[in-house]
């Protein structure tokens, strides 16, 4: 008690209450002049300026809190990850790229490996493998398997795995005589001896699960996650391999008093004292070669224990034991290594978005509405309390409002494609019906974007390349342009973490095992990343079939144009635009319009469609409406690629002509955007190898790839992405050489990885090959390009 202050001091200075009451008294002081003299608390005026002040108390008082409690969940967790604040162990780790980065993969993933050792074959742009396995694993050839498929996953571009051998080193037996201290056990100091010659002898390789950033290890997050693991610390010390250094270390055991002899010997007898050469330590049967003395007399050893004490030092020291140890137990480093995530920790949700009315806090008597009134109240006297309710709701709708952003600031800065991207709601549900509080959103996209700029400076990376503005073809509005960039923001640990890395080769085909570069491209064009989508079969699969863009098809794309169309039709008084109309709103509203158009337009009956149309049918600025004599209306299509008009529909109503254009525009939209793709094929797996060398594939055919300042700009962003010592090589391609080369390509991926027989690799990749020469002898994706589109 004697510590404890008797009474409660007053705080230094005015709290904001008493700030606002005397800010506000000052104003009405100003605007009524001489009217209001009196400022008595009973005044009415006063009274209702002191509810409005405590009401805005009581809203900064909301808005005091740590930003970590606005995006707290109710169940009180903070995402980080949601919000685009990844912790360090995503972000520092690199795909492997020296050989000690292969060496420590190996050795943090693998703990029966005691030491492996990486030779880079410059030549064939390979890595060749030793490992040394520990004396208590037999599985040799299980455990090569493995490894080369673990490799595989995690092999950059242009690289192989090569052999991945095992190490037999010759064995050393040891032989020594000792005194140690007293009150220690002899069998467990040779345990310490035998545990420690073994480990040096195999590199002394070191690894640590211990949560980093602790002072006193001096390990910060940055030393701590150098390389291509994230929860396990992988050092390989320098040693001089010799008996000498061997001798030193086993002097510093605790217990050992002095080594009066200690030789390490080969099966030959004869002592070696360079170990460079590689060996191990024989673990014998009996304890004749080691006499353990404890004040002058000899020591007794139990063998048994001996062994077992080591076989148990090897299980204790595995990686995956001590894994699975500090999950159990709540220590994931995933969950106590970046300062941002001890906040999470103290984050604690608040549930501060309410706001009570003002006129809740004012008596009864002032009567702000009609159910203040007695039944015998008039008309006059009810409409002035509810002129006078309103009036107080302005104040309301000011907080509400606050609150209301407040309470969407997690949708603001979140990540998440299920979060409203550009809009936060200004009121609340109850206050305004639905179509109403659409028009009452405030649209934030600026700060989103703002946001997003941040993230890009925090990770060094762009998400929105300015450039690409420039090829928002297919209608993008605000929000697809938030998500594009939403979705990339989210993969960025992945993508900075694996930008070097190559697909899996004898991995499954398809899913998430692409190069990473691939995924890079699609993310930022918004491409087709899936490799079990045929881009070339998507418009086999709509039934539709694109029309070479050669001169040999030049008749037959005339014909199907319509080019007999009267010129004497289009006038300023017969030709009239066509209107943008609203978008479905649900999917079976959708497929029921794609639907009406494939019944009623007459380009669908042949299955064939023009290059023009399908890539200049984008705009509705193509499309016209063009009265005939009899009164009936055309729907025809005129692009810039072979200046034809095309007769797409007839009818007397004009309005279901105008749906219709709507609905094509959209549908060939989605088609062009369906369609593109890239494929990564590395030269280096090719029979004759070209080594350091990636072909880029990309789609050919639709409005964006057509246009010679996209693919400009897609292969200098695929340079900017890829290592500077790979050669790059590009090629677009048209429809029909598309689905060749996806064919072969798959076919080719399966020789790989060993689903085919090796012998068709060499035909398939000629096949892939033939493709690509042949749509470079006929110019950029087959043809000459097209003339770049509006927006």
């Amino acid at each position: 008690m004697a510590d404890r202050p008797l009474y409660i001091t007053r705080p230094e200075g005015d709290d904001l209450y008493t700030l606002l009451q005397r800010r506000t008294l000052d104003e009405l002081q100003r605007l009524s002049g001489e009217v209001w003299s009196d400022y008595n608390p009973s005044d009415p005026g006063v009274t209702v300026a002191d509810a409005v002040d405590y009401a805005l108390t009581e809203t900064d008082y909301k808005l005091g809190f740590a930003l970590e409690d606005y995006l707290s969940d109710p169940d009180g967790t903070w995402q980080v990850g949601r919000y685009g604040l990844f912790p360090a162990s995503e972000v520092y780790p690199s795909a492997p790229v020296t050989a000690d980065d292969y060496r420590k993969l190996v050795l943090a993933r693998f703990p029966m490996v005691q030491n492996v050792a990486v030779t880079a074959d410059t030549d064939k742009c390979a890595y060749d493998f030793t490992l040394r396995l520990s004396p208590y694993f037999n599985d040799e050839d299980g455990i090569v398997k493995r490894i080369r498929s673990f490799l595989n996953r995690h092999r950059n571009l242009c690289e192989h795995i090569g052999r991945i051998e095992v190490l037999h080193p010759k064995e050393l037996t040891f032989s020594a005589e000792l005194e140690i201290l007293p009150g220690y056990n002899a069998t467990e100091i040779l345990v310490r001896i035998y545990w420690t010659a073994m480990q040096y002898l195999s590199g002394s390789v070191r690894l640590e699960m211990d949560i980093p950033g602790s002072p006193e290890k001096g390990y910060g997050f940055d030393t701590w996650y150098d390389g291509p693991v994230k929860d396990v610390r992988v050092t390989i010390p320098r040693q001089a391999d010799t008996q000498r250094e061997l001798y030193w270390r086993l002097c510093g055991i605790e217990g050992v008093k002095y080594f009066k002899t200690c030789w390490f010997k080969d099966l030959g007898g004869h002592i070696v004292t360079d170990f460079s050469g590689g060996y191990a330590l024989a673990i014998p049967d009996d304890c004749k070669e080691v006499t353990v003395l404890t004040g002058g007399e000899r020591a007794d050893i139990d063998m048994d224990e001996l062994k077992e004490r080591l076989k148990a030092l090897y299980f204790m020291r595995s990686t995956l034991r001590m894994r699975d140890f500090m999950q159990k137990h709540g220590r994931g480093m995933q969950e106590k290594d970046v300062p941002v995530q001890e906040a999470a920790r103290k984050a604690r949700y608040r549930n501060v978005y309410g706001h009570y009315p003002v006129a809740g806090d004012l008596p009864r008597c002032y009567r702000t509405s009609e159910k203040d009134f007695p039944g015998s109240a008039t008309g006059k006297e009810k409409a002035e309390a509810v002129n006078f309710g309103s009036y107080l709701s302005l104040f309301d709708l000011l907080m509400e409002r606050g609150m209301g952003e407040l309470k969407g600031l997690r949708r603001l800065l979140s990540l998440r494609d299920t979060d409203s991207p550009s809009h936060v709601p200004l009121l609340a549900d109850k206050d305004i019906d639905i179509k109403r509080l659409k028009n009452r959103q405030r649209d934030v996209s600026a700060l989103k974007n703002r946001y997003m700029d941040f993230l890009d400076g925090l990770y060094g990376v762009e998400s929105a390349p300015v450039w690409l503005r420039e090829f928002e073809y297919y209608g993008s509005s605000e929000d697809d342009r938030l998500r594009r960039r939403m979705a990339f923001l989210r993969e960025v640990p992945r993508l900075l973490r694996d930008r070097l890395k190559g697909m899996d080769v004898t991995g499954t085909y398809g899913g998430e095992n692409v190069p990473t570069v691939k995924c890079w491209l699609s993310l930022l064009l918004d491409f087709n990343c899936s490799e079990e989508i045929s881009v070339g079969n998507i418009l086999p699969g709509h039934n539709l079939i694109l029309m070479g863009d050669g001169e040999r098809g030049q008749r037959v794309r005339e014909l199907m144009s319509s080019s007999m169309i009267d010129d004497s039709l289009f006038t300023a008084d017969t030709v009239e635009t066509v209107e943008p109309d609203e978008p479905p709103a649900t999917e079976a509203e959708k497929l029921d319009r794609d639907e009406e158009l494939r019944r009623n337009l007459p380009i669908f009956n042949s299955n064939w469609i023009s290059g023009s149309l399908f890539r200049e049918g984008i705009r509705l600025s193509a499309y016209n409406l063009v009265r005939t004599w009899n009164s009936e209306w055309l729907l025809v299509f005129q692009g810039r690629e072979e200046r034809l008009r095309m007769n797409l529909g007839r009818s007397d109503d004009k309005k279901k002509l105008c749906r219709w254009a709507n609905t094509l525009c959209r549908y060939l939209r989605e088609l062009n955007r369906q369609c593109e793709a890239v494929y990564v094929v590395e030269k280096s797996l090719f029979e004759s190898a070209e080594p350091l060398t990636v072909f880029l594939v990309f789609t050919g055919w639709t409005a964006r790839t057509r246009s010679m300042r996209f693919r400009n700009a897609c292969e200098q962003l695929a340079r900017s992405v890829l290592p500077a010592h790979i050669r790059m090589e590009t090629c677009w391609l048209r429809a029909s050489q598309m689905q060749r080369f996806e064919e072969c390509y798959r076919k080719w991926r399966d020789c790989l990885a060993g689903r085919l027989p090796e012998d068709m690799k060499p035909l398939l990749q000629k096949a892939m090959m033939t493709v690509i020469e042949k749509a470079a002898v006929s110019g950029q994706g087959g043809s000459a390009a097209a003339p770049d589109m509006e927006k």
